[in-house]
C-alpha cells in the first residue's frame, strides 16, 4: 500500500488554492497534518484501524475538508 505523504497533501493543497485564486500561506497546525498522514496506517489489536482504501480515503477527506468554509472566511479576513 502506498500512502499519501506530507508533501503529497501539501501539493494537493497548493493545486486547490491556485484553482480558487488563493495563495499558500503555510501549515496552520503541523501536528494535525501528521495525524492525517499517520492515522490511516494505524493498526489496533492486530487489525487496521481503517481496513479498506475507501475508509482510509474517507478519513483523509473528512479531515482535510473539515471547516473549509470557515477557514476560507477567516483567511479572507486575515489576509
Amino acid at each position: 500500500m502506498i500512502y499519501l505523504t506530507k508533501a503529497d497533501i501539501i501539493a494537493v493543497n497548493h493545486y486547490v488554492l491556485e484553482g480558487v485564486g488563493q495563495t499558500y500561506r503555510g501549515i496552520q497546525y503541523p501536528e494535525g497534518l501528521s495525524l492525517v498522514i499517520e492515522q490511516p496506517q494505524m493498526v489496533v489489536f492486530g487489525h487496521p484501524l481503517y481496513p479498506t482504501n475507501w475508509l482510509k480515503a474517507a478519513y483523509i477527506m473528512q479531515k482535510i475538508t473539515k471547516n473549509t468554509s470557515s477557514l476560507m472566511a477567516i483567511n479572507e479576513l486575515l489576509f
